[in-house]
């Protein structure tokens, strides 16, 4: 990093392109904590999730299609 880009808002998530092209890692997921950082293969985008996403089923937010978890805000 740094990156630059210009961010996209779904529900409580932050997105933006990013220039890489990873694929799904093995232990990808939808089901997100507040707070956490991932890698979207689909779009080749940065998430952060800090609540509710358009697809979220309760207070917990949920990427669209299976995300790369790799960090987490600290506490």
């Amino acid at each position: 990093m740094p990156l630059e880009g210009n961010a996209n808002v779904w529900g409580d998530e932050i997105y933006f392109n990013i220039p890489l092209e990873l694929p799904q890692a093995s232990d990808a997921r939808e089901e997100m904590t507040i707070g956490e950082l991932a890698y979207w293969p689909q779009g080749n985008a940065f998430c952060i999730f800090f609540g509710p996403t358009p697809v979220s089923t309760g207070d917990a937010p949920k990427a669209y299609s299976p995300v790369n978890v790799f960090g987490s805000e600290e506490k």
